[in-house]
């Protein structure tokens, strides 16, 4: 009991300094999931999934940009049994991916709403799941959106779209993951 008063406590006093603890660390950790829509030739292939995220934020002080690096996993069920797949059982198209991204946020609007652009480069290691073998491939791609940092007592949250692409040598593998997380 002793603890969970102590905790309440600390939860209630980072509440009514939350913002000002934000703006002193220009670094931050962030987790975050969301759903997965894909695009182009893809929407052909798959359905719509799911995205778990976790990223590290490097904040300029006084600057409106940052350095952001991404870790992401996504997972889209195929529409149909893919060439290759033994059962009935379709499978789904993984995909892992790390990427360095260049963030721009704006500093014209109040502190508890901050919209930003973010784009970037990385690598995706496209695979399959379930019963489903379609090889594994790891190709650079590229990512552009827009997300909306949110803070609120001690909350410190973000929700944001991206475009992400991987080419392929037919063609791009496209898809924007909707993702709404808290940052540390």
């Amino acid at each position: 009991m002793r603890c969970l008063l102590i905790g309440a406590g600390l939860v209630i006093s980072l509440g009514a300094h939350g913002p000002w603890l934000g703006a002193q660390s220009p670094v931050s950790v962030g987790v975050g999931a969301g759903v997965v829509m894909p695009v182009g030739a893809l929407r052909h292939d798959v359905n719509p999934g799911l995205r778990a995220l976790a990223m590290l934020d490097l904040g300029v002080p006084e600057m409106p940009f940052g350095l952001r690096v991404d870790a992401a996993y996504d997972r889209l069920g195929f529409q149909s049994t893919p060439v290759g797949s033994a059962g009935r059982e379709t499978g789904a198209r993984t995909v892992a991916s790390a990427s360095v991204n260049l963030t721009v946020v704006s500093t014209d609007w109040e502190r508890v709403v901050s919209p930003y652009a973010i784009g970037g480069v990385g690598f995706s290691r496209i695979a399959c799941a379930g019963r489903s073998d379609c090889g594994v491939s790891t190709q650079m791609g590229w990512n552009a959106g827009v997300g909306m940092r949110l803070g609120l007592l001690a909350l410190r949250g973000f929700a944001e779209a991206r475009l992400h692409c991987v080419p392929k040598s037919e063609a791009e593998d496209c898809y924007i993951p909707v993702v709404v997380g808290l940052r540390f």
